[in-house]
């Protein structure tokens, strides 16, 4: 075998074996071009704006589910499973509910000072409920070919506390059903960028 047989030969198998290491490292990404059918996306406000401070679930078509874990958690990074088709039709019916696809936070807020003004603390005056530093949630979905959105700032102390909104209510279950995904113990780490 000449020295040149051995250089091509040497050369490939380490072309190779970069290229499957590389193959493996770069996952295939979820869905088609569409993007996400559904997503969450939660802001913890008590962290420098600088910093990675979003959860992220991407939910697609085909049932596949991205996650970003934010670095201050302890298992923080990137990752991936996979809904089987009843989990992906019931988390369908509850983002695609139609309280939350009327969704108007303006009107919430509203519909919770009027609460509040019936409730009358010790002293006489209106309690009110407030929560400092909270984070934001915002729920993007598509559904018949049109795209909805839908975004809240602190959760669940509102939803707990004013039972009977429904706009709220459907808000918090669709995100609670999301955020419920980032914490399952099945996803896969995935090596290298965000979703």
């Amino acid at each position: 075998m000449s020295v040149k047989s051995v250089r091509c030969l040497v050369a490939g198998l380490l072309l190779s074996y970069l290229g499957g290491a590389l193959a493996a490292n770069a996952a295939p990404t979820c869905g088609a071009g569409d993007g996400p059918a559904m997503e969450l996306r939660v802001l913890a406000a008590a962290l420098a704006a600088d910093s990675d401070r979003s959860l992220v679930v991407s939910v697609f078509d085909d049932g596949c589910v991205q996650l970003h874990r934010p670095a201050y958690r302890r298992d923080a990074g990137d990752f991936r499973l996979q809904l089987a088709p009843a989990a992906l039709d019931t988390l369908r019916r509850t983002v695609d509910h139609p309280a939350l696809r009327t969704f108007d936070a303006k009107r919430v807020k509203a519909d919770i000072a009027a609460a509040q003004r019936k409730y009358v603390g010790a002293d006489g005056r209106a309690e009110r409920y407030s929560e400092l530093d909270a984070d934001r949630y915002e729920i993007h979905w598509r559904s018949a070919g049109k795209r909805g959105v839908a975004a809240w700032t602190g959760l669940p102390g509102p939803a707990q506390t004013y039972s009977d909104n429904e706009s709220l209510q459907a808000f918090h279950k669709a995100a609670s059903a999301l955020q419920a995904l980032a914490e399952r113990s099945d996803a896969v780490r995935l090596d290298g960028g965000r979703p």
